[in-house]
């Protein structure tokens, strides 16, 4: 079994960094604000280029937030779009109010962002909106920030919030830094191979513990 508990450790995937074996330069700081990161104190070099990273994207994402909420400058918020979400979400719709990523009624009101990872080059926050309708839950809506020709949108999700998710642990499948769709799979695989390698194990103790004294 000692050797299977080896293997199991060998198979689990990493999701530190990209494909390839190579790692990724200016890795994003997780935390809530730029005073409390999650793994450990960043330098003092990276601590400001969080600050300028996130400094120069929150009045840009306040305004796109709050263009979709109440249906105004369209085509200014669709230019925020990185090229893989403007292939997916048209200027044509948006100006016709059609397949806006973030449906919220014209009564919702922004109540502010935090800061659920940022870096030099990326930076991830997540939005509580209030929909202005008595007893319903607030919509909480992730976005993610990337150096491409400016700083633009790559990742955007409506969801709301409920007794134990909000905005500090909301984070939807394809946020952090990462994650992609090929994740689950990945853990497929490796629950897959830790069934059939118990499998193996448990069929090959039978097999010795049915064999006489005498065989040995």
């Amino acid at each position: 079994m000692v050797g299977a508990v080896a293997l199991v450790v060998v198979l689990v995937p990493s999701h530190g960094g990209g494909s390839g074996g190579t790692t990724p330069p200016s890795a994003p700081v997780f935390g809530a604000t730029t005073s409390k990161p999650l793994f450990g104190e960043p330098s003092p070099a990276t601590r400001r280029a969080q600050a300028r990273a996130e400094a120069a994207v929150r009045p840009l994402a306040a305004s796109f937030v709050d263009d979709l909420i109440h249906r105004r400058g369209l085509a200014r918020a669709h230019a925020l779009l990185a090229a893989k979400l403007r292939r997916h979400y048209h200027l044509a719709d948006w100006l016709q109010g059609r397949n806006l990523p973030l449906d919220t009624g014209r009564r919702a009101a922004s109540g502010g962002a935090e800061v659920a990872f940022s870096g030099p080059t990326m930076v991830g926050l997540v939005y509580t909106i209030s929909p202005g309708r008595a007893g319903a839950d607030d919509i909480l809506y992730a976005l993610r920030f990337v150096r491409e020709d400016g700083w633009r949108i790559d990742f955007s999700h409506q969801g709301h919030s409920s007794r134990y998710v909000d905005a500090a642990n909301f984070a939807p499948h394809g946020f952090l830094p990462g994650s992609s769709s090929g994740s689950s799979w990945s853990w497929l695989v490796l629950v897959l191979g830790l069934l059939g390698l118990i499998a193996v194990v448990a069929i090959a103790d039978r097999m010795l513990r049915a064999r006489s004294p005498r065989d040995f």
